[in-house]
């Protein structure tokens, strides 16, 4: 096994998990969170207004333009909590930088010494870089408030030309355009403040609007490829570059990472989106007239379900009171009566007698509005934005780390469930909003993928190569409906192992006793095998970002864990054969996994430094690691023949045996439920020990929740 031979003691694992998923402990009993949202800004070209900013969502749809003069505008950033827009415009005769609205209004210049334009934020949203270019000098970078104050030059090279900036959130390096006038024009990366100068590309063709992923590991930009401009990505330590567009019939630019690693680029005058596979483009939008595309978060959505919880702080209520909380465009979120609340001095939490529109996303602009109504009182208490909280590792309260108007306490819900007259029966809850590892959450859990064979009996399903077809089908939780998605005839076994953030899954396949793993998408679309060696495979999970798989397979003489590497074609074995390990799973954040050895039954946790904690001990088969870090959910023996669903806390080492069934696969759902099969889809509450039938179809051979 390739870790070091230091293994964590039991309490030092223990404060060293709460220390990495403190936060996401609060969020397995507090379904409702603040997401965030994901939108395309555009500059479209107009007739008669000329060049506007317009916002379409991921998926191309409801287009709403934002700013549209007689002027040209060209958008250039969001900042990263989603509330500011820079543009560029030319309505005082020459480019400058300028900010608005993240609805378009309070437009304010921010630039106006020579040219300026291509802004982009910090990650912390207090500094602006952009390029600027004085008359007869070739344009350079400079550093700014956010506000435009303070613009300090920080390349400063007078027979240089540097142009084109994007500034990381995550590495907080940029990546420009640099070259000699008249010469090739090359990328680089450097510091903001103009240390650390690294050239990334050394080509004979012009390379520009590069753009960052969003790990910072990869630069996309658009260069020129046999006589055509094309979108190229290449590492940012300048290696493995390669063509994503591959498009010989026009040119291909001004591509855009999301945080799935999928790019956007433009072509023939939309917008289509590829991935660092290069796989083929699909087509986002139709406006045409579409000259540069960015993918940006925009404002927090704030996504109601029942039973959580707000907390806050800085107003009384009492009376028979009406509350309701509303954003600050009037979409009201809730609505409750007979409240007798004081949050004066201290922070209080608001519990919600009344129905709560469930499943609903409310996008939050500036702030929140509190409402209070009674007969001969009214009381309006403004939340403003919030912040990053930390978390304690000892009662698992948030702590703001500057003065907020709202704050979110973690503690166990059940203290909160009841009030005097016991009739309370909603709560609401607001995470803070911001790149966390719980982003690549599901929104809700609607569908399930799973794998049938269609037109045997069950006796005859247990039976390799028995009569009838292997199919996949997806199930539809909202409408209790079910789609066949893919038929394969002819295949001895054919399941689904895992599902990515990028749409992709991957398929599972035997024919003629030889299994094989392949790549698919979630239509089925196309088929891909992987090099990944075994004469089976026991489990196959996507990292979170999905650039990554975990395989449990079976090498003949026992079990290892391997990771295939989608970027780099590489697979590198992290748990071999002498250990056979029977169950893997990856952490929410991606940096390391749990694995349990096959011999002695110890759960282990692996960290990102190769540093391995023993967690408890488990026969913890074909086991899932819960969204918030904390537990694992598997199968075990019952002793008789028969299998149970377990729940495994990694943290106390408690262990929750659930109902006597004879079942196969588990999975997780976002908020912390749990998914298993036993002749159709149940679900299992490990805090009430409910079980409800969620899909009362065929036999399942195999399914996975779709994040």
């Amino acid at each position: 096994m390739r870790v070091p031979a230091l293994q964590s003691t039991r309490e030092e694992g223990i404060m060293k998990q709460r220390a990495a998923c403190v936060a996401l402990l609060a969020l397995a009993f507090a379904p409702c969170f603040a997401q965030q949202s994901r939108y395309l800004m555009l500059t479209v070209y107009n007739p008669a207004t000329g060049f506007d900013v317009v916002r379409v969502d991921e998926d191309g749809s409801n287009p709403k333009v934002l700013l549209a003069t007689s002027a040209n505008e060209q958008f250039n950033d969001v900042s990263p909590d989603g509330r500011t827009i820079l543009f560029q415009s030319d309505v005082t005769g020459q480019l400058q930088v300028y900010a608005m609205n993240w609805d378009g209004s309070n437009v304010r210049q921010l630039t106006s010494v020579g040219v300026n334009q291509w802004a982009r934020f910090s990650p912390d949203g207090t500094r602006i870089v952009y390029m600027n270019n004085q008359i007869g000098q070739p344009e350079d970078l400079f550093v700014a408030n956010a506000d435009g104050s303070n613009p300090i030059n920080i390349t400063n090279t007078p027979s240089l030309t540097e142009a084109q900036v994007d500034w990381n959130h995550r590495t907080n390096r940029l990546v420009f355009s640099r070259g000699v006038p008249g010469g090739f024009i090359d990328l680089y990366t450097m510091n903001p403040d103009g240390t650390g100068l690294f050239q990334v590309t050394y080509d004979f063709w012009d390379e520009w609007f590069s753009s960052w992923s969003a790990d910072g590991a990869w630069i996309a930009y658009h260069g020129v490829q046999n006589g055509n401009w094309e979108v190229l990505a290449v590492t940012a330590a300048g290696a493995n570059q390669r063509n994503l567009s591959n498009y010989p019939s026009g040119p291909d630019q001004s591509p855009s990472f999301n945080p799935e690693n999928e790019v956007f680029f433009l072509r023939d005058g939309n917008v289509f989106r590829t991935d660092l596979l290069g796989s083929p483009a699909q087509q986002v939008t139709t406006l045409g007239n579409v000259s540069i595309v960015r993918f940006v978060h925009g404002p927090p959505l704030i996504h109601l379900v029942p039973f959580s919880w707000f907390v806050f702080r800085g107003f009384v209520i009492s009376g028979d009171s009406i509350v309701s909380l509303a954003s600050d465009d009037g979409q009201k979120l809730v609505l409750a009566r007979g409240l007798t609340l004081n949050a004066s001095e201290a922070p209080v939490q608001l519990l919600i007698d009344g129905q709560c529109p469930t499943n609903e996303l409310i996008e939050l602009s500036t702030k929140l509005n509190l409402s209070v109504s009674t007969a001969n009182l009214r009381i309006e208490t403004s939340f403003f934005d919030w912040t990053t909280n930390s978390w304690s590792p000892v009662d698992e309260r948030a702590a703001p780390t500057v003065e907020s108007d709202l704050t979110i306490s973690a503690q166990n819900p059940s203290r909160f469930l009841n009030s005097e007259t016991g009739k309370f029966r909603m709560r609401i809850a607001i995470r803070a909003g911001g790149p966390t590892p719980s982003s690549n959450w599901a929104v809700s859990v609607d569908q399930i993928l799973w794998s049938a064979l269609i037109g045997n009996s069950v006796a005859q399903q247990y039976v390799y190569g028995g009569i009838g077809n292997w199919a996949i089908k997806r199930v539809d939780l909202a409408t209790n409906s079910v789609q066949e998605v893919l038929s394969d005839p002819g295949y001895e076994q054919f399941s689904i192992d895992g599902f990515a953030p990028t749409r992709r899954m991957i398929v599972h396949r035997r024919i003629g006793g030889i299994y094989k793993l392949y790549l698919s998408d979630y239509e089925a679309t196309f088929l891909q095998e992987l090099p990944v060696t075994g004469s089976d495979y026991q489990a196959s999970y996507f990292s979170p970002e999905g650039a990554r798989l975990i395989v449990l397979s079976d090498e003949g003489g026992g079990r290892a864990v391997k990771i295939y590497n989608f970027l780099t074609n590489q697979v590198q074995t992290v748990v071999d054969t002498s250990e056979n390990p029977i169950g893997c799973d990856w952490l929410p954040n991606g940096d390391g996994f749990v694995y349990c050895n096959g011999i002695t039954n110890e759960v282990k946790w692996v960290h990102a430094d190769n540093t391995v904690e023993v967690c408890g001990v488990v026969p913890a088969v074909d086991f899932r690691v819960s969204p918030n870090g904390r537990a694992i959910a598997f199968t075990a023996g019952d002793g008789a023949g028969g299998y149970k669903v377990q729940n495994f806390d990694l943290l106390s080492g408690v262990r929750t045996v659930g109902e006597d069934y004879n079942l196969s696969r588990v999975a997780f759902s976002p908020d912390g439920t749990i998914f298993f099969d036993r002749w159709s889809i149940k679900r299992w509450n490990v805090r009430t020990g409910s079980v409800t039938i969620q899909s009362p179809f065929e036999y399942q051979i195999s399914f996975r929740v779709r994040k």
